[in-house]
Order: structure tokens, then sequence, then C-alpha cells
């Protein structure tokens, strides 16, 4: 497939979604959209070099999912401090299970910016070559994971990156647009909180 028919797949997706009203349907679509997106991925990514065959979380089976994941746990941080910093509890979620083990609230706003910050810094990472397959560890019980000279390499790769401004983040650094985004939710769940009162 070339780029443009995994982007039209997904707009469809979209579409359909504005009209689900069942959480376990817009789950299933969800999935469906995001097969589609990685699946765009071996297009993004020199395969032969970095042996993507789609995305893989525990264990990764590849370097570049093995940088994606360890990226997400530090979108993970980014969510959490946010959304304690706008008073919610990251406890409660809507898409997430709201089961107890897990604070469903930052799963499901990490979905907001994984894309647009995470996504984006991993694969510019990896197509200007900042970092090559070779700082990776790989375990046949554990997978591939980020070795620990590479951990020192991406903390500064990704600070610098957190804490420019870019017009994509309106104007801002990303960090300050991720903190903004949970703010602008936490008024609409507070309004919504008095107006029910």
């Amino acid at each position: 497939l070339e780029i443009g028919q995994y982007a039209s797949d997904i707009r469809r997706i979209r579409k359909e979604l504005n009209e689900i009203d069942d959480v376990e349907i817009f789950r299933g679509m969800e999935g469906m959209a995001s097969k589609k997106y990685f699946g765009a991925f071996e297009l993004i990514l020199d395969t032969e070099v970095w042996g993507w065959k789609g995305r893989s979380r525990r264990p990764a089976l590849d370097p570049a999912n093995a940088l994606l994941n360890y990226a997400y746990a530090f979108l993970e941080r980014e969510v959490r401090t946010a959304i304690v910093g706008a008073g919610l509890d990251p406890r409660f979620g809507f898409f997430h299970s709201n089961n107890g083990r897990k604070d469903s609230l930052v799963f499901d706003l990490m979905e907001l910016f994984r894309q647009n910050v995470i996504d984006r810094l991993v694969l510019s990472t990896i197509n200007h070559n900042r970092i090559n397959p070779n700082e990776f560890e790989n375990d046949e019980n554990m997978g591939w994971r980020v070795g620990a000279d590479l951990k020192r390499t991406w903390i500064n790769i990704y600070e610098d990156y957190m804490n420019r401004q870019y017009q994509e983040y309106e104007g801002g650094t990303p960090r300050e647009w991720i903190r903004k985004k949970i703010m602008e939710f936490a008024k609409i769940i507070f309004k919504g909180a008095v107006d029910v009162a």
C-alpha cells in the first residue's frame, strides 16, 4: 500500500467513529486504525536497517519498537504530571477500563499526544540517523530494549525537543502544549461537574 491509502483508510475509520456510541465497538475500531497507522511505518522507516515488521510492545521485536516503548514511558510521565497539575484524578478515565489497577485517565489522554509528539520525535530521530540499531540490546526472553548509553543520548534528545518552541505546538514547546491541552480538558470536566450540581 502507498502511504496515501493508509491515510485514506484512517480518515474513513475516523468518520465512522463519529457514529459509534458503544465503547467496545469504538475500541475495536481504534485498534483497526492503529494497525493501519503502524502499517505505514514500513514506508517511513528503513526496514532493512531497523527490522520493522509491525508494532510490537512487550517484548519489542525490533529496535524501533523498543524506542517507541521507551519514549511512551516518557510521555506517560508528562501526561501524569499535567493531569495532577490540572487537578484531575489520574485513576478515573473514560476509554481505558477503570479497574483500580492502572491510572486510566493517564492512558486515555496519552492517546492525544502519541502521534503528534512522541512518534514524530522517534521517527525524526531514527530517520536523521541520530541513533542506530547497534545501540540497542536484545535478549531472547525480554526482546529488544534501549541500551544504557542510548538512554543518556535519548534523554538529551527528548529534553531538547520538549523544551524547544515549534509552530506545530501553537508556538510553544511540546511540554507546554501537552499541559495546555490537559488544562483545557480539565476546565471542560469541572464545568460539567458544576453544571450537573
